[in-house]
């Protein structure tokens, strides 16, 4: 039972989803009506049962989605399931796009750090009213400046002086027994201010900025399906090899998109949005740590390790692994970019910045 102190927020819904979710019952139930109605009993009663099961999904997981703020926790409801989590657990909110799984009906999503690890993923479609009944409920709770700091709050209950400062665009933090910098916004913000968004977003420009002399794309040789073992391990140490011999000399950022089922290396770093809100860990290594440090990827699951995104210290050149393609983009010199096209290891394909990045031969997920 809601509390007189307890705030509700109903979910934003989304057309697209809204559109799926009303299409998938009315057409199952006109496949019934049109079974019962001809007489084709195995038809209707196919059509009756498959509505009666997208009912009960609906009514048990699915909606109503809403979140609920009092007594000291989060209450979020969906169906008939209720998660509850403590507000002294929640570190930090953030905006986010997200595409995991989670009870919310928009891609307009607020993810919610927990302490010691962990996220969720929640979409109130009244965004300010819901951080500010968060904050007024438990202080210290740290928000992105993305929403718009504390001046989005109220300004009664809430005191700038209460607020946690900034992070620093570099932090550090330790592992195989040496400290290793962390990269914020400023490190990757010629990324983010360089590419575009051109419709319908298929473009190599929207992965890799427009600013290199060449572009390729390039995945493991052979049928993905079927992959003989040690494929990816040596089309990704063909990768590196590349990228060495072609780079002076220096540190290189590497950057892990977190995915919610992928190895992000630095578990408690802070993150950096890119590309659609993705976030990542940004991490300052070189070639030694890119081949090793992960043990799943996104791309290549277990069998790859290389970070996501990755670029060294000149900007030379950059690599990008987009959490919707199963190939890897990357934008550099003329050189750089032939070489890997012409190692069977790489088989990387040259294309313009405006080209369609994904490959002929691949499907578009």
């Amino acid at each position: 039972m809601t509390s007189a102190t307890t705030q509700r927020f109903a979910s934003k819904v989304d057309w697209w989803l809204a559109a799926i979710v009303t299409s998938v019952p009315i057409i199952s139930l006109g496949t019934a009506i049109a079974g019962t109605v001809s007489g084709d009993t195995g038809a209707a009663v196919t059509g009756w049962i498959t509505v009666l099961a997208i009912l009960a999904l609906y009514v048990g997981v699915v909606w109503p989605v809403a979140y609920e703020v009092g007594d000291g926790e989060l209450l979020i409801r969906y169906g008939f399931v209720r998660n509850r989590i403590p507000l002294d657990q929640i570190a930090r909110v953030q905006p986010s796009r997200n595409p995991l799984a989670s009870p919310a009906l928009s891609l307009d999503r607020l993810r919610l750090d927990r302490r010691g690890g962990g996220f969720v993923l929640v979409s109130p479609a009244d965004r300010g009213g819901f951080v500010r009944a968060i904050v007024e409920s438990r202080r210290g709770i740290e928000i992105d400046p993305k929403l718009g700091g504390w001046s989005a709050l109220s300004p009664e209950t809430l005191r700038p002086a209460e607020a946690r400062p900034e992070r620093p665009s570099v932090e550090a933090l330790e592992k195989d027994g040496r400290s290793w910098r962390i990269g914020g916004a400023n490190e990757v913000s010629w990324i983010a201010e360089g590419v575009t968004s051109s419709p319908p977003g298929y473009a190599m420009s929207v992965a890799i900025p427009p600013v290199f002399e060449a572009y390729a794309t390039f995945y493991p040789p052979g049928d993905p399906r079927r992959y003989p073992p040690g494929t990816a391990l040596r089309h990704e140490q063909a990768v590196v090899k590349n990228l060495v011999a072609h780079t002076a000399d220096q540190p290189w950022w590497l950057g892990y998109l977190e995915t919610g089922a992928h190895d992000v290396v630095f578990d408690d770093a802070p993150r950096v949005s890119l590309y659609f809100q993705w976030d990542y860990v940004i991490v300052e290594a070189g070639p030694e740590q890119a081949l090793t440090w992960r043990t799943q990827s996104n791309q290549l699951g277990n069998n790859g390790a290389l970070p996501d995104l990755f670029f060294p210290a000149d900007r030379s050149w950059l690599v990008s692994a987009l959490w919707d393609d199963g190939w890897t983009c990357i934008g550099g010199p003329k050189d750089l970019i032939e070489a890997l096209h012409r190692d069977p290891e790489v088989a990387a394909r040259i294309i313009g910045p405006d080209d369609d990045r994904k490959p002929p031969e691949l499907p578009r997920w």
